[in-house]
């Protein structure tokens, strides 16, 4: 795997280093592809509401400001999501 793929499996949980903006200790791709996967994870369990996790609250904050989305905008891609996901029920 590339190493900023292999990266952000080993650390996606160490959230401290993902609110530092330092790409000497962690390239931005890194950072996008955790933040990404925290999200969609977070989507996920969100609509099927299996696998509850705290991750989200631990990383929920950092990770949207990552993607550039603000909270406000979580009830609109819930309802994007819908679709996609009912295919999991």
């Amino acid at each position: 795997l590339p190493e900023e793929i292999s990266t952000a499996i080993r650390i996606h949980h160490e959230y401290s280093i993902l609110d530092r903006n330092d790409s000497t200790l962690l390239p931005p791709a890194t950072r996008a592809l955790i933040a990404t996967s925290q999200f969609a994870e977070h989507i996920f369990q969100y609509h099927t509401g299996l696998s509850k996790s705290q991750e989200w609250s631990k990383s929920g904050d950092i990770c949207l400001k990552l993607l550039g989305i603000k909270e406000e905008q979580l009830e609109s891609i819930y309802e994007e999501a819908a679709p996609v996901l009912a295919k999991y029920d």
